[in-house]
């Protein structure tokens, strides 16, 4: 499932404060993607270039925060996909940030390879079908950890929701483009518990 976008491997960036983290992520992501590994986002800016297809980012570190390294490339104007890969419980507080994909740890081997896969799938198709899925992790996450009485009553949630709706159809008609196997790569990162959402967008 993990391939290429192109000839080259990807590069992807594992900023973790935890070696033993560091060390299985990049086992599961070898041999198709090269790996670089950064302990604190001190070492992730150092390392932060045009060469870099996909970051892979842990939220709290010692004396670091995952939130403020991607506040900080955005600004910097990299786009790079990001995936929060994190014990960190997600709240509304994710909303407004500019990641890609929203997973809690312990993270399983194909689970990290298919995100991995797909969000650099979508980085490369571009808006609006990055932007779709980018706002469906958010809403899933939201989903997964808060009641949905706590959702229902709150403004960013529903914001959330509407850019879905205004996007579908767009979405939909890129995908209907693609091969087969193209689109599965693109939401190999969602789960059956996902399924409804998913076939708004999928081809029939």
């Amino acid at each position: 499932m993990l391939e290429p976008v192109d000839e080259d491997k990807p590069v992807v960036l594992v900023v973790d404060d935890q070696t033993q983290i560091r060390d299985i992520f990049k086992n599961y992501l070898t041999p198709e993607t090269e790996v670089i590994e950064a302990e604190s986002t001190a070492t992730a800016l150092a390392a932060m270039d045009d060469d870099v297809d996909m970051v892979v980012l842990d939220r709290n570190m010692a004396g670091t925060s995952g939130d403020d390294f991607l506040d900080e490339i955005r600004a910097d104007g990299f786009e790079t996909p990001v995936a929060m890969v994190t014990a960190v419980f997600p709240g509304l507080d994710i909303v407004p940030m500019e990641f890609d994909s929203y997973l809690l740890k312990p993270v399983g081997r194909t689970e990290l390879r298919n995100t991995v896969a797909a969000v650099i799938r979508r980085a490369a198709v571009g808006d609006p079908v990055r932007e779709y899925f980018a706002i469906l992790s958010k809403v899933v996450a939201l989903e997964s950890e808060m009641q949905a009485s706590e959702l229902d009553e709150n403004d960013d949630y529903d914001e959330l929701l509407t850019e879905l709706d205004d996007i579908e159809d767009e979405v939909a008609d890129e995908l209907s483009s693609m091969d087969d196997g193209d689109s599965a790569v693109l939401v190999a990162d969602f789960s059956s518990a996902d399924d409804q959402r998913i076939a708004a967008v999928l081809p029939d």
